[in-house]
């Protein structure tokens, strides 16, 4: 797979339906700052911005599936490393204290 990092909304800009203006309201809502999200049917994999969270997103080339985590952008210096295994499976490392 391949890694595609983008610094504006572009990557994700057509595929910001309702589900995804649904959990950028839910982060905010409930001050959320690292989120967990599986079956987001994106295609490939990506680390982008948008709406003031890092959204590191992996699926496969069939746009079906997928896995990845929601960031708050005031965390992004914490992000350490982050793969994509499969459609499946995604890891991210993060530094703590």
């Amino acid at each position: 797979m391949s890694v595609h990092y983008a610094e504006d909304e572009r990557y994700l800009k057509d595929e910001l339906t309702e589900p995804y203006v649904t959990i950028v309201q839910e982060l905010e809502k409930y001050d959320i700052d690292i989120l967990a999200v599986q079956e987001i049917n994106t295609k490939g994999t990506a680390i982008t911005h948008l709406k003031k969270y890092i959204w590191c997103i992996g699926g496969d080339e069939q746009n079906r599936l997928g896995t990845g985590f929601i960031i708050k952008e005031e965390h992004k210096d914490k992000i350490i490393d982050y793969g994509a295994i499969n459609e499946r499976l995604s890891i991210i490392r993060i530094k703590g204290k």
